[in-house]
């Protein structure tokens, strides 16, 4: 679901409590668009455990970004 080129992730699977259902982790990766110059770029993954279900969100602000 990712937009970013050559993601990975970046922190450890975060696994809420199944009251919540959702699991998390960081991806990083480059942004594909020509105006963002292939800067570097992370995003929040959420994992509806349930319904098997990804959901995205930018979250460069998340982790500190490596120069």
């Amino acid at each position: 679901m990712s937009q970013l080129k050559n993601t990975k992730v970046v922190s450890d699977i975060i696994s809420f409590d199944d009251q919540v259902g959702y699991s998390a982790l960081v991806l990083e990766g480059n942004y594909p668009q020509a105006h963002m110059k292939n800067k570097l770029g992370r995003e929040l993954c959420l994992w509806q455990r349930a319904k098997q279900k990804a959901f995205i969100a930018e979250a460069d602000t998340l982790l500190k970004l490596k120069k």
